[in-house]
């Protein structure tokens, strides 16, 4: 294998890289300079510790030609089926994420390994679980070795989360800007004063944002490598964990039922639209995967998880990704996932020449699709002409369930008041006659109290 056949998100790494079999089968290639360490983890207490626990993502040694002299190492991981990326969590699924980060690497000093570095990259999740997935990760420690990616642990995680948690924004507002993570200079020079009295921000953002650039400005004095004793790294990395542990975002709507209860639907009309979804998806087989478009809190998507492996929940409104996310785990459902979606700005490729991170559509492949409560917002509230709207649904998906909100419903009405009523023509003959263009209708029903009608179409024979 050369570089041209490695997987675009592990270019960057020079001691090993992914490629993908013409079957989809992915292998690990470890460098021979990495290979003696990576065999010393593979074969640890450590690495079997953190699989049993469904922490790391399990890999198995694959059998190399006996003529090939390199002493590499290659590995089949498990594959985990949906991958979304930092920027694209809510604040809880980040935070997660970190602790996990954090927690792998105190395990791995305390056991005589590290991590070689800290991005957020190297966790996906499996619902609101996440799971470590990069092996190359772990190499064995150097006896009075500092934790050489404390700063970029720091940038992924510590900054965008300190900052989410004080201004009571997005966390991808920040981990969104740089794919090498938030600069602690610029996070450290935003954060509230009072967060000069919090001892770890103290510790960890601020004076290590000086350090940095004292030592940036200074090289020549930043040449050797501090010396840190065991007991120190692993005090370090503790005070870390406390400092991310003790980061919180506020909700103001604090449960499902508040949250549902906000909306212009009697609950006839909701029991009724639950009633039809879940008829609909029980009559198709068991999907792959279901996509949630704007799916609020979550209400339908749990709805889904019933017949579909894997459920993706997107929504642009960070609250209720972040209130559905607490829902799940709290009620311990395993196969949702919640992102950060803007559907009429989506995230692209990204990185090296557009393709290290791949874009949504281009890793999210569903065989249903749910856009409930959605259609008045792209068209009338964000200015979507309808026939753009159904061909953009026909691309992304072969089956949709999708309501149409009519003209003198209060939402409707709300956002054609706020536009002025200067938006695309909006009405359900033309609703009707744009979907129709692009899927065939399966089923169309109008729900009880409400005067909106829920549709289900399926791609055209």
């Amino acid at each position: 294998m050369n570089d041209s056949d490695r997987t675009p998100s592990s270019l960057r790494d020079p001691f090993g890289f992914l490629t993908k079999d013409k079957d989809g089968t992915l292998i690990r290639h470890v460098d021979r300079r990495l290979a003696d360490a990576s065999r010393a983890f593979l074969r640890s207490g450590l690495y079997s510790n953190l699989v049993k626990n469904r922490r790391l993502v399990d890999h198995d040694e694959v059998e190399i030609n006996v003529t090939d002299s390199s002493n590499s190492l290659l590995l089949q991981p498990r594959e985990i089926p949906i991958v979304t990326y930092p920027y694209e969590w809510p604040f809880s699924l980040l935070k997660k994420a970190a602790l996990l980060t954090v927690d792998i690497q105190r395990e791995a000093v305390e056991a005589g390994f590290t991590l070689r570095d800290g991005t957020a990259f190297n966790v996906l999740f499996e619902g609101v679980r996440p799971i470590f997935i990069d092996f190359g990760s772990f190499d064995v420690l150097t006896p009075g070795q500092p934790w050489a990616a404390y700063k970029q642990f720091c940038e992924h995680f510590l900054a965008p989360l300190a900052l989410a948690a004080s201004f009571r924004n997005a966390p991808n507002i920040y981990n969104s800007v740089n794919m090498d993570g938030y600069p602690l200079g610029s996070a450290s020079s935003m954060m509230p004063n009072r967060s000069w009295m919090n001892w770890g921000l103290l510790w960890h953002l601020h004076l290590h944002s000086r350090a940095i650039h004292k030592g940036a400005s200074n090289p020549a004095g930043n040449s050797k490598t501090k010396h840190m004793s065991s007991g120190s790294l692993v005090g370090l990395i503790a005070s870390l964990r406390n400092t991310v542990n003790a980061l919180n975002y506020h909700v103001d709507k604090g449960d499902w039922s508040t949250y549902y209860a906000d909306n212009s639907y009697s609950s006839r009309a909701m029991a009724h639209k639950e009633e039809l979804v879940d008829i609909w998806l029980g009559s198709r087989p068991e999907s792959e995967l279901i996509l949630d478009l704007g799916g609020n809190a979550g209400r339908f998507s749990a709805i889904a998880s019933k017949y579909s492996k894997n459920v993706i929940l997107v929504d642009n409104d960070h609250d209720s990704v972040e209130l559905a996310a607490r829902e799940f785990d709290k009620r311990g459902i395993t196969n949702i996932h919640s992102a950060l979606h803007d559907l009429t700005d989506p995230f692209m490729g990204r990185g090296w020449a557009g393709s290290e991170r791949s874009g949504f559509y281009d890793r999210i492949k569903p065989q249903t699709s749910l856009a409930l409560a959605l259609i008045h917002h792209l068209v009338i509230g964000a200015g979507i002409p309808m026939e753009l709207v159904a061909a953009h649904f026909r691309k992304i998906t072969p089956a949709l369930i999708i309501e149409f909100i009519p003209p003198g419903d209060p939402m409707a009405d709300l956002l054609s008041t706020n536009k002025k009523g200067q938006h695309h023509e909006y009405s359900q003959a033309k609703f009707e006659q744009a979907f129709t263009g692009q899927f065939s209708m399966r089923h169309k029903r109008e729900l009880s109290e409400s005067g909106r009608v829920l549709y289900e179409f399926t791609a055209q024979s």
